[in-house]
């Protein structure tokens, strides 16, 4: 027999042996009938072993466990041991689901033992139930029953947040706002802060001006008065209200136009759901000149748009940078890659080259069995970006990248850039090896018949999107069978959602829709998912949340999301030629990133 149970007085050994019994036999989904309580004529000392008991049946996850913290309870209240029981007993009930009987506990620690070290403890874990209860009125007072200085800053930081989610959920946004003013200048860590700022937005969006003004007028550090005012701009949009501004007219007016095109049949798709909200769009022309931008964000501000679709080309930085220090959520259409750097309210949706290389090393790594790549590239700024971002994904692919060879870009013979890849032992094993060529079709037409000619084959040839021409097939002719690019927009599928939406355009506009009006009508519908979900209408800030936390969007471009800094990350469809044609040759699943959350 254990030591601990040789020392016990006999009754309380009988009590335990009743309880450990009863407890071995009981089924597991039936409640047990409670302990027996310790005989009356137990010793004092019989107290640390009942305790001992209670515990030994909570480490055990019995169902029993709490009866016995309340047996001790009732036999010993004046124990020393009570505090540390009530403890274990509130917790005992709340991980139990019985928030009634926990919070009953928990205050009654507080209420008897004010001055135990345990009171902060309960004091959290009190104010915790409330919320879980949806008592908001009750844990503002039980928030206050200690006061702060009694709680480590942690606790007292997680108090404080519940306070103010509890002030928000009562719609008491002026306390909301001043105690979150108050508490953001008090934390230490940015977490803490970035919790407490979306706590703000939400108390700011629901004030009056008369609100608004008092809090501004409230003393404050200079950081938190600038986080206040941009707040306080960023509250005041209309959900419904987007902006678009595109190049409608001058050099780029096609592109501008068909973009429109795409985002105004998304409007239409979403507009006719029978519950979707109404979305007003605002349209602007940046008449392909970049000094428009500025003055058009600046307009959209006054108009308080809730985000900004557009603009593509050269009014893409300028455009980026105003809405940016507007704090208001813009989505440009343009490769330029350091485009989400520009700040949080900058977001891309565009092909890009890292999603480019990203599809084909992947898909050659994982599908093709090909592990030893080369590059033939233009010397100029298009060529070595692809060049760059190619040799990064064959480094993350685990693959090998036997050389790179740079061309002139007003070459039309190539043969000295080929013979110096066939020096590289490249094509000695056949479909091993594959060599991309990011450059415009005609030019690939060129190169792609002078690798057979200098006795380079057995490569898989790979290029970019721009392939997608038949300038490339009717100039190359045969030897362009096999190569492989990936897609922006590929509706050649019959039963594809890019077919059905190619079929309805053509009816609408009457002509082909391109990945300018596709990748529009994506960005247009992923905008407008994310305004039509709960919450988002309260700050821009929401809704910047909501479109980077999104689930994968599965558009006419490809499956895809924005990550955490606004990128799109995105998985491209596959074309190759095959007898004289364009057609799918694979669409690789979305990869995690680990960028990607979902909205809770």
């Amino acid at each position: 027999m254990p030591s601990v149970l040789k020392s016990m007085p006999r009754g309380l050994l009988a009590a335990v042996v009743i309880a450990m019994a009863m407890a071995a036999c009981a089924p597991p989904t039936t409640i047990p009938p409670p302990i027996p309580a310790p005989p009356a004529q137990m010793p004092e000392t019989g107290e640390r072993h009942a305790y001992r008991i209670a515990e030994d049946l909570a480490a055990a996850r019995s169902a029993r466990a709490p009866a016995a913290f309340e047996a001790f309870l009732a036999k010993f209240p004046d124990s020393p041991l009570v505090p540390q029981a009530l403890m274990r007993l509130g917790e005992l009930h709340q991980g139990r689901g019985d928030l009634v009987a926990a919070g009953t506990a928990y205050r009654r620690l507080i209420s008897d033992h004010r001055r135990h070290s345990l009171a902060p403890r309960a004091l959290v874990a009190l104010v915790t139930v409330d919320q879980q209860q949806g008592d908001f009125k009750s844990l503002l007072v039980h928030s206050r029953i200690l006061p702060p200085q009694r709680l480590a800053p942690a606790d007292g930081q997680v108090v404080q947040r519940l306070r103010i989610e509890a002030l928000l959920n009562l719609k008491r946004w002026e306390k909301a706002a001043q105690e979150a003013v108050v508490a953001w200048q008090a934390a230490s860590d940015e977490e803490s802060r970035a919790k407490l700022a979306d706590q703000l937005a939400r108390a700011v969006a629901g004030l009056s001006p008369q609100a608004l003004a008092r809090l501004e007028g409230q003393a404050m550090t200079t950081g938190a008065r600038d986080l206040v005012q941009r707040l306080s701009r960023d509250s005041a949009f209309d959900t419904f209200t987007i902006g678009c501004m595109l190049p409608l007219s001058g050099a780029y007016a096609t592109y501008g136009q068909g973009a429109l095109r795409g985002a105004e049949m998304a409007l239409a798709h979403f507009s006719a759901r029978p519950s979707a909200p109404k979305v007003r769009m605002i349209i602007e022309d940046t008449r392909s000149k970049a000094d428009k931008a500025t003055d058009i964000v600046q307009a959209f501000s006054r108009q308080r748009v809730a985000a900004i679709l557009g603009p593509m080309t050269i009014a893409a930085e300028a455009a980026a940078a105003e809405a940016q220090r507007q704090a208001i959520p813009i989505i440009v259409f343009t490769q330029r890659e350091d485009m989400p750097d520009r700040g949080d309210w900058v977001l891309r949706y565009f092909i890009t080259p890292h999603n480019q290389v990203e599809a084909l090393v992947r898909w050659a790594s994982t599908r093709g069995g090909i592990q030893r790549f080369a590059v033939l590239y233009p010397k100029d700024k298009y060529g070595e970006t692809f060049m760059a971002r190619f040799s990064e994904a064959v480094a993350a692919h685990g693959a090998e990248l036997v050389g790179t060879v740079a061309y002139d870009p007003a070459s039309t013979d190539f043969a000295h850039p080929i013979r110096r890849l066939g020096a590289m032992g490249l094509g000695r094993q056949r479909d091993a090896d594959a060599l991309f060529i990011p450059d415009a079709p005609a030019k690939a037409a060129l190169i792609i018949p002078q690798l057979a000619f200098h006795n380079l084959t057995g490569l898989r040839v790979m290029g970019v999107n721009l392939w997608q021409d038949r300038a490339l097939i009717e100039m190359a002719d045969r030897f362009a069978e096999g190569v492989v690019f990936p897609s922006g927009f590929f509706p050649e599928q019959t039963d594809s959602a890019a077919a059905v939406f190619s079929q309805d355009f053509q009816a609408a506009y009457g002509q082909q829709p391109r990945y300018i009006e596709a990748v529009a009508y994506d960005a247009t519908m992923v905008l407008l998912e994310a305004l039509s979900q709960p919450g988002v209408g309260e700050s821009r800030i929401q809704l910047r949340r909501a479109l980077t936390q999104a689930p994968p969007y599965n558009g006419l471009t490809g499956e895809g999301y924005f990550d955490s800094r606004g990128e799109l990350y995105q998985s491209l469809p596959l074309v190759t030629v095959r007898g004289g044609d364009f057609v799918l040759l694979d669409r690789l699943p979305l990869p995690p990133h680990t960028s990607f959350t979902r909205i809770p």
